[in-house]
C-alpha cells in the first residue's frame, strides 16, 4: 500500500505536464496556421517584396552589357546617329550655316562670322578670324553702308562618308545686296559649297566656298 502511494505522481508534476502539453499544442497550431496562410498567398507576393516598383514591359535585352560597370553613363559617349538622321542633320546645319555665313553688313563688325566659330573646325576658325581682322583693319571710316542678306532655298547632298567622317553639301541661296548710299537693292542667286568633317562625334564646317552667281 505504501509502495503504490510513492509511485503516484504528485499534483505539482501533473500540472507541469499539462502546461507543457498545452504549449506544444499551441506551437503546433501556430505552425499549422502559418503554413496555411503561406499557401493562400499568391506566388508573386511571396517572391516580390517590392510593392512600389512596376516591372518594365517589352524592354530589349539584346546588346545589353552584363557588367554594369561596362555601361557608359549618359553623356560619356556621343550619340550614334543612323545614316538617315545624320543626313537630315547635315542638311539642316548646312542651310542654317549658309544663311548666317552669307548675311552681314560692314557696320556689324562681322559678328555673323564670329558667331559661327563654334560650328567650324579649328583650321576654318583660324582662317575666318584672320579674314575678320584684316577686313576690319582695311575698312575706311567714310565708307558707306554695305550689307547682304541671304536666305537658303535648296540643299543638295554631294556626298557623305560616314566611316571617314566627311561630307559635302551645296546650298542654293537667294541674296540681297545693298551697297553705297543709294539704297539700291540687287537680288541674285548663289550657291555655297559646304564641306564638313566629324570631330569627336560632331560635324564641323571645314570649308565654305561661294560659287559663281546664278542658279546652278
Amino acid at each position: 500500500m505504501e509502495e503504490g502511494i510513492e509511485n503516484r505522481p504528485s499534483g505539482g508534476a501533473r500540472r507541469i505536464r499539462r502546461v507543457a502539453l498545452a504549449m506544444v499544442i499551441l506551437l503546433l497550431a501556430a505552425v499549422i496556421g502559418l503554413l496555411w496562410l503561406l499557401s493562400r498567398m499568391p506566388a508573386e507576393d511571396v517572391l516580390d517584396t517590392s510593392k512600389n516598383t512596376e516591372p518594365a514591359a517589352d524592354l530589349p535585352t539584346e546588346g545589353i552589357a552584363s557588367d554594369p560597370a561596362a555601361v557608359p553613363a549618359v553623356g560619356d559617349e556621343p550619340v550614334v546617329e543612323s545614316p538617315e538622321d545624320s543626313r537630315a542633320a547635315l542638311k539642316a546645319l548646312a542651310m542654317s550655316f549658309t544663311e548666317r555665313y552669307g548675311s552681314y553688313s560692314n557696320e556689324s563688325g562681322f559678328e555673323n562670322l564670329l558667331d559661327l566659330i563654334p560650328l567650324m573646325s579649328q583650321d576654318m576658325a583660324g582662317r575666318t578670324e584672320s579674314f575678320v581682322g584684316q577686313a576690319t583693319a582695311e575698312r575706311s571710316e567714310g565708307e558707306g553702308y554695305a550689307g547682304i542678306s541671304t536666305r537658303s532655298m535648296t540643299v543638295a547632298v554631294d556626298g557623305i562618308e560616314e566611316e571617314s567622317g566627311e561630307a559635302k553639301l551645296t546650298v542654293t541661296a537667294q541674296r540681297r545686296d545693298i551697297s553705297g548710299g543709294s539704297n539700291r537693292e540687287r537680288v541674285y542667286y548663289q550657291a555655297l559649297t559646304v564641306e564638313f568633317i566629324r570631330i569627336n562625334g560632331s560635324w564641323k564646317v571645314d570649308s565654305a566656298v561661294w560659287q559663281e552667281e546664278g542658279m546652278p
